[in-house]
């Protein structure tokens, strides 16, 4: 059965994100076990994709979140060494209609995570001489921060239309280079054991090769942190020229892996500098592979338990 439909990527053929919508409003008893939405994590990760004054409106925000909120725009636009006018223009490529709306969904995000206790600020540098236990508490909180943020910026649509495709896909393949492979390489093999035929190939060219021979009822996952690996664009493209279904798993959007495929999930991480920001993007592509592996299992039903069954029986025969 052929998988190829819509896409749902909200991100492809188009510039700009997707229109933010405003957060739905959640009981506050309900908001420990439901993160409220947040506006922060979208822009953090639309911002890469900014140039010039637009980036700088961008990062005033991320950087000033409660300032923003308070100011006019004739201030944001001095803060920003840009004009109101081109305040305008940002807030529209970062997903709102305009800067009223920018700082309406703002203020609701931040009163609503900084109520549940979410978000703690997280320094956006890290001293030579720190002490080890400042960095461990620095790095977990940055790793909870990105899967918090992951909660707004992975599309559920998209997120449940991987899953139906993944859970009826002949093939699924995963291609990814650099620090992307070990997270692909452990996805394939965790899906072969609920019955799916998946598979991560070490090296670029069998991942090109095996992506030529996709067809429209076969998945290709394309991991890239950054969205512009150029093997792993090449790759994806292949699988997409076959018909393949194409999924970017990724931490920006509006990079040219997400643009390309036919889903986008987008799981990003605070801006943290060098050292900890690939980390903590990591563990939230990670958690996003986790979520899809959960949510095939259950898509599929009796396949997956035969699986977990063939795993428990291996385990209990290694362990006596």
């Amino acid at each position: 059965m052929p998988l190829k439909e819509a896409a749902t990527n909200p991100h492809q053929g188009a510039p700009g994100t997707a229109a933010l919508t405003e957060p739905s409003e959640t009981p506050p008893d309900d908001l420990a076990a439901h993160p409220p939405v947040e506006t922060l994590a979208r822009i953090r990760s639309a911002a890469p994709a900014l140039r010039g004054v637009a980036r700088r409106i961008a990062d005033t925000v991320l950087t000033r979140p409660q300032w923003v909120m308070q100011a006019t725009i004739a201030e944001l636009a001095e803060a920003a060494a840009s004009s109101p006018s081109s305040v305008v223009r940002a807030c529209r490529e970062l997903g709102f209609q305009g800067f009223p709306d920018l700082k309406l969904i703002l203020a609701r995000d931040l009163a609503r995570t900084e109520s549940a206790g979410f978000r703690q600020p997280i320094p956006p540098t890290e001293p030579d001489d720190v002490p080890p236990a400042t960095t461990l508490e620095r790095v977990l909180r940055a790793g909870a921060q990105s899967l918090i943020d992951a909660l707004a910026t992975v599309d559920q649509h998209s997120f449940e239309h991987v899953v139906t495709a993944v859970a009826h896909a002949r093939r699924v393949l995963f291609v990814a280079v650099g620090t992307s492979r070990t997270p692909a390489t452990d996805a394939a093999q965790r899906f072969t054991t609920i019955g799916l035929h998946a598979f991560a190939p070490d090296d670029v060219w069998s991942q090109q090769v095996m992506a030529r021979q996709l067809s429209r009822e076969d998945v290709c996952i394309a991991i890239s942190r950054t969205g512009a690996m150029r093997p792993t664009l090449e790759g994806a493209q292949k699988a997409r020229d076959g018909g393949a279904v194409t999924v970017a798993l990724t931490s920006y959007s509006n990079t040219p892996l997400a643009t390309m495929c036919d889903h986008a999930l987008i799981a990003g991480a605070p801006e943290l500098g060098f050292r900890l920001q690939g980390m903590t993007s990591q563990l939230a592509l990670l958690a996003i592979l986790d979520a899809l592996y959960s949510a095939v299992a259950t898509q599929i039903g009796s396949r997956a338990t035969v699986g977990f069954n063939a795993i428990s029986a291996v385990t209990a025969q290694h362990n006596t």
